[in-house]
């Protein structure tokens, strides 16, 4: 039983670290991105939605983003992921 809960533990660990190894490149695309300054229009522009919109616009903005360039699902789009990444971060905390 003992040896079941170790193995099971050492897996647990094993998914966790080679989940992470997978998003490194994303972080290191969203810290590049962010030697630039975001600011809220350019988060505007980045999204496509006007100024002073609602939570809602924006989420679904990002999720068309998101579905067109995950690089996980699209390879060499992993600069445009990562600013519409922090785009939405920043429009999220004031919307």
């Amino acid at each position: 039983m003992m040896l079941i809960k170790c193995f099971s533990t050492v897996l647990f660990m094993f998914s966790v670290l080679s989940y992470q190894k997978s998003l490194t490149p994303v972080k290191q695309n969203i810290q590049a991105v962010m030697l630039e300054p975001m600011t809220k229009e350019r988060a505007h522009r980045i999204l496509g939605v006007p100024e002073g919109s609602d939570l809602r616009t924006i989420s679904l903005a990002f999720r068309t983003l998101r579905d067109r360039y995950h690089p996980d699902l699209h390879p060499g789009f992993g600069k445009e992921y990562a600013e519409a990444l922090a785009a939405f971060e920043l429009l999220q905390m004031d919307a």
